[in-house]
């Protein structure tokens, strides 16, 4: 921040600014990242980083459970810098924002997005993101974080075919995501 007041035309103080926030969002602090992101916005419209700067700043709104902000963000991000870098991994965020907020659908929406539109990503959240993307695979994690655990429970919640929730309980667990649990032993019963 010295640099900024020793120097104050130079130009790299865009750089520098974008570097403070990058900083403190490393340090945690990130009242501080807002702050700097939102600073180099404001003070450096026509910087090179201004992608850069807007996508940490959602990240910032995201890691300080801010999820209102986040998704204003990276709304706006993901609408303005179709051809950043940094979209696909904003999209994603975008979808965990979502699924904070418990905008299940727009998330789903999001996570299909990802899959459609970068279908060449080899690499674990886009697998996670084709996996999830299924409708009813979202609806049934939705309902186990809703504490909906029991099979007739979700069954009756979600209106879904048995052999339907059967197969997708069986593949969450299968894949790690949930746990099957006995809650009776006559007659026999599972939760998740």
């Amino acid at each position: 921040q010295d640099f900024l007041k020793d120097y104050p035309d130079s130009v790299y103080n865009d750089y520098v600014q974008y570097q403070i926030g990058m900083t403190w969002l490393k340090a945690e602090d990130t009242d501080a990242a807002v702050l700097a992101f939102r600073k180099l916005l404001k003070d450096y419209p026509d910087s090179k980083l201004t992608d850069d700067a807007n996508y940490f700043l959602g990240v910032t709104y995201f890691q300080k459970g801010d999820f209102s902000s986040s998704r204003q963000q990276l709304e706006k991000f993901t609408s303005e810098f179709k051809d950043s870098a940094y979209r696909p991994q904003a999209m994603f965020l975008l979808g965990e924002t979502l699924m904070n907020l418990s905008d299940f659908k727009a998330a789903l929406d999001i996570f299909s997005m990802v899959v459609r539109e970068y279908p060449d990503q080899e690499c674990s959240a886009a697998y996670a993101l084709e996996f999830i993307g299924e409708r009813w695979t979202m609806l049934v994690i939705r309902d186990v974080f809703a504490g909906v655990r029991r099979f007739d429970d979700m069954q009756r919640d979600l209106g879904v075919a048995r052999n339907v929730l059967a197969s997708r309980l069986q593949r969450l667990v299968d894949e790690g995501i949930l746990e099957r649990r006995p809650y009776s032993q006559s007659p026999p019963r599972h939760e998740y």
